[in-house]
């Protein structure tokens, strides 16, 4: 599996330079995309263990420069999928909140609530409702805002909870190319 592979090789490289930040996100991209692919191919064990080792990352990258934006939107995800719900919301309140929210941003909470919802128990409905209608509205404000990347929307695995919803399909049917 090439993903597989490119972790390995990543691995390479952050080993020989382990204060490196940019190979330390590297690595923590290929963690986190491995923990996407094993999710959707159902091999819970390994996703678990790819969204932990990328959010460790993560936390490191976070720790060394509190203040990027970027980090913490990347830490967000993570802590989302390990089950660390609070610190997750909690980042994207923050994040979303920031002047001049971008679609891209949008789009990454979008992900991330969408992600807190399913990582929130069924006995606590109301809390993943809630998560559910910061995912949808945080993506209505990007569209709205002239957002079309409609395959990214439709593929992206951080949106996966949102796909049978009504809503969700009745959004991606209105993007339309420019």
């Amino acid at each position: 599996m090439r993903l597989e592979r490119s972790k390995e090789l990543r691995a390479k490289l952050l080993d020989g330079d382990r204060s490196n930040a940019v190979l330390t996100r590297n690595m923590a991209e290929a963690l986190y995309r491995l923990g996407n692919l094993s999710d959707r191919e159902g091999k819970q064990k390994m996703a678990l263990a790819s969204f932990e080792a990328a959010s460790k990352l993560g936390q490191q990258l976070v720790d060394e420069d509190p203040k990027n934006d970027r980090r913490l939107m990347e830490l967000m995800a993570a802590l989302a999928h390990v089950g660390k719900v609070d610190q997750a919301a909690a980042i994207a309140g923050r994040l979303g909140t920031l002047p001049n929210v971008d679609n891209e941003l949008r789009v990454e909470l979008a992900g991330c609530y969408a992600q807190c919802a399913r990582g929130t128990p069924e006995s606590q409905s109301a809390r993943k409702a809630d998560f559910l209608f910061k995912a949808m509205d945080n993506l209505r404000a990007a569209v709205a805002n002239g957002y079309r990347d409609r395959v990214y929307i439709e593929t992206e695995p951080d949106l996966d909870p949102l796909h049978n919803r009504n809503d969700f399909r009745a959004l991606v049917a209105s993007i339309q190319p420019r």
